[in-house]
């Protein structure tokens, strides 16, 4: 419906700026691979639904289901060795790129979109290619400024990796599967106790 060039667009800009923010909250770790934009291209299907509300039967079943399959996803990503960094950040992308890059025009006789949805998408496109610039840029500038992205947010290396079983406890020896303390310091890997 959209056509490879925008897709296309989606794919790379997300796995891009995933890998981007990967290296910033990960520097000493190595991320590879696709995961960055195949997350993105995830993103963009509930930035597509959000986007062209109107056009879809039930957009909010179809936005659940997106919902659940991305939870999934980003909760598998806790896992050790895994960048996470990727899977969040360029789930992000992609749903802000899809907001600026997906507008499904209505097609029909009897379909007259009104003029506010029409406003409202507009308004979402300017905002979101306003988002996706100033990101990148911000990304850009932390990769190559040398800022400490855990001064700006302590909370992100939570991304990365959590102990498991949720709600265990690092501190107690044997009560995890796996501690994550050497993720909190911009690492992705961790201790795996099976004991």
């Amino acid at each position: 419906t959209f056509g490879a060039i925008r897709v296309g667009a989606i794919y790379l800009g997300s796995g891009v700026f995933g890998v981007v923010a990967s290296s910033v909250l990960a520097p000493r770790a190595v991320g590879v691979g696709a995961s960055g934009a195949i997350c993105g291209l995830m993103g963009a299907c509930l930035g597509e639904v959000m986007q062209n509300w109107s056009s879809y039967d039930d957009p909010a079943r179809t936005c659940c289901s997106f919902f659940v399959v991305a939870f999934l996803q980003l909760a598998l990503g806790t896992s050790p060795m895994v960048d996470n960094f990727q899977h969040v950040f360029g789930f992000c992308m992609g749903f802000v790129m899809a907001l600026a890059l997906l507008i499904r025009p209505l097609m029909g006789i009897h379909t007259q979109q009104p003029v506010s949805s029409k406003c409202r998408q507009h308004l979402l496109r300017v905002v979101a290619f306003s988002v996706m610039n100033l990101a990148f840029v911000a990304g850009i500038l932390a990769l190559f400024g040398g800022w400490d992205a855990y001064l700006i947010c302590p909370a992100c290396g939570r991304l990365a990796c959590w102990p498991f079983p949720w709600g265990c406890r690092p501190s107690t020896p044997g009560e995890c599967w796996w501690d994550c303390s050497p993720c909190s310091s911009g690492g992705l890997s961790s201790q795996i106790s099976w004991t």
